[in-house]
């Protein structure tokens, strides 16, 4: 990689991880059950946990980061019945190369955002002592993210340094952790009136990947996903090279035919067909992106996974996509907000971001509404039809 490309990578995934911060079946947590193995710590209820208070939650089990180390979740309990399910980001790792960066193409532990939630030092819809904050006084589960695979992973794997015998073994254990906390809130809050799936970067994927298990547990609640800065521009060679690897499919939910395991071509799928069979199944439900119109930390990785033509190209895939959801969904819409800043959720400028005289947070408490919004997007930069 790049060293200039390995500087900005780890630059910005550092900064985002410390920032200031039908036939349904029955309604559980989705997917497959974890890994049989070391059963799971006890842990105390919602009732246990002090009102309006970060705490984290260790389930140990198999439960893990990537290199081995401890992983919990985070809740504040809130004073509404309404709940925010939020997935970190923190970048992904698919081969010995990316793998053996530790903190630089990927997050592998959860020590800075541990400090980071627990001492409150993170922004945007953290603050509840804003009057603007559309979910001040929500439930808020926060997953922390250290297994480079978009919280899908369920796989032990070990790399090999090509032409060398030099080998790491990778926990991909994102789907078994993330499992673990959507049980054990599902346990503590049974019906909430409204849900919010959303997550950063590699969180983005993961607010989208797991957002038919959230809807499928809660029939009853209304559910809005945005996914933060993941518009899913990447290669074919990528995918084809990673989820096989992380066994990522397996998270897939089995009972929408369009988007199940056994259903996906992995060299013609993309993000946007997992947002179409998603709100198409789930169609009282509303999904949405946020994107930057040059979000400089998805062109890197666009750019290393091979991608070729730059920021340009990149721009021109994410509207292409964001396009194709949009013609193929009525309860998806969009927000492409002008720079390169990547995501808004955890920071201040939530509060400021607007796009064509629309302010980001007064769009997203609207998506809320009986009368959701239109989507909306900076002078230029709306999705177009490919020529």
């Amino acid at each position: 990689m790049p060293s200039r490309y390995l500087l900005l990578v780890s630059g910005l995934i550092w900064g985002l991880a410390c920032a200031p911060l039908d036939p349904e079946g029955p309604a559980d947590a989705g997917g497959p059950p974890p890994d049989a193995g070391t059963p799971l710590n006890a842990m105390p209820s919602v009732a246990d946990l002090t009102p309006e208070t970060w705490t984290e939650l260790s389930p140990g089990g198999d439960t893990k980061c990537s290199r081995g180390q401890d992983w919990g979740f985070f809740f504040r309990p809130g004073t509404v019945d309404k709940l925010v399910i939020e997935f970190q980001g923190g970048g992904a790792c698919w081969n010995y190369f990316s793998c053996s960066f530790a903190d630089a193409i990927f997050k592998d532990n959860i020590d800075d955002v541990r400090t980071a939630v627990l001492q409150g030092a993170r922004q945007g819809i953290y603050d509840h002592t804003r009057a603007d904050n559309p979910f001040a006084g929500w439930n808020h589960l926060f997953i922390p993210y250290c297994t480079g695979d978009i919280h899908w992973g369920r796989a032990t794997v070990e790399y090999t340094e090509e032409g060398t015998t030099e080998s790491l073994v990778l926990e991909h254990r994102g789907a078994i952790n993330t499992e673990v906390a959507l049980r054990w809130v599902k346990e503590n809050i049974t019906s909430p009136e409204a849900i919010f799936i959303t997550g950063c970067s590699a969180g983005s994927y993961g607010s989208i990947g797991w957002a038919p298990h959230v809807m499928r547990s809660y029939p009853d609640a209304q559910v809005v996903q945005m996914g933060d800065c993941g518009a899913g521009i990447i290669t074919n060679s990528f995918l084809e090279d990673s989820f096989p690897v992380w066994e990522a499919t397996k998270m897939l939910p089995d009972w929408i035919d369009a988007i199940s395991p056994d259903q996906i071509d992995l060299g013609t799928t993309h993000l946007a067909d997992i947002y179409i069979g998603t709100g198409g199944h789930y169609s009282h439900q509303m999904l949405a992106q946020y994107n930057t119109v040059s979000d400089r930390t998805q062109v890197v990785y666009y750019d290393y996974m091979g991608g070729e033509g730059g920021a340009d190209a990149w721009s021109a895939g994410m509207r292409d996509s964001i396009y194709r959801i949009d013609q193929n969904l009525e309860n998806f819409r969009y927000f492409i907000a002008p720079g390169q800043k990547h995501c808004i959720v955890p920071f201040n400028e939530f509060y400021e971001v607007e796009a064509d005289g629309v302010r980001l947070v007064d769009w997203l408490r609207a998506l809320f509404t009986d009368t959701p919004p239109e989507s909306t997007a900076c002078d230029g930069c709306a999705p177009q039809p490919t020529p």
